[in-house]
């Protein structure tokens, strides 16, 4: 997250108003046009065309930077949430993860976990939302009941620290190389991140 990239009026920071302002919003489209193709070039199957991230895609290049994220005093530009979520969608195809799969979050009210429900959405994968209360036990039932290949977390929430719980719940996180973890638990779990 750039905090700095928006101003709480929605407006980009760091570009003067006027033509800079315009070539900046040409080269975001071209840019976001440009990862669209190579997404699509790269794996047209995982797209999902349509719906509400065809018509967000729209709003994004049509070059006007709307206030798109306003959370817990972080705000986010359209460009941005764009940019983001189509650098997840990006991200989840590399890790393996197909349409009709599932994404678990574990996470409070962040602008990520909103990046990350665009993202699951443009692929067709399921955003399985996790309480950010819940203890150990909890999270082992809902990682088990939802087959979640990736898992996304914050670190911590009040006094619950999520590493810690997780390791609780996953012993064998500690020695897993990236992609290749193995839970007895959750079958279907390979990434954390």
């Amino acid at each position: 997250f750039a905090p700095d990239s928006v101003h709480n009026d929605g407006a980009p920071r760091g570009r003067a108003p006027g033509a800079g302002a315009a070539q900046a919003k040409a080269g975001f489209a071209a840019n976001l046009q440009a990862w669209i193709r190579r997404g699509e070039a790269w794996n047209r199957n995982s797209l999902v065309g349509g719906g509400l991230t065809s018509l967000f895609d729209q709003a994004v290049v049509s070059g006007t930077n709307f206030l798109a994220v306003v959370v817990v005093g972080r705000f986010a530009g359209s460009e941005e949430l764009g940019l983001y979520t189509l650098g997840l969608s990006v991200l989840l195809l590399a890790m393996g993860v197909q349409a009709g799969e599932h994404v678990a979050i574990w996470a409070t009210n962040v602008p990520e976990w909103i990046w990350l429900q665009f993202a699951t959405a443009r692929i067709g994968a399921v955003l399985v939302t996790v309480n950010p209360a819940y203890r150990g036990h909890e999270l082992a039932y809902a990682l088990e009941q939802s087959d979640a290949r990736v898992l996304f977390l914050i670190d911590r929430f009040k006094t619950s620290n999520y590493f810690e719980l997780l390791a609780a719940a996953c012993p064998e996180l500690g020695s897993a190389t990236p992609g290749e973890l193995e839970a007895d638990a959750f079958r279907q779990l390979r990434w954390v991140v």
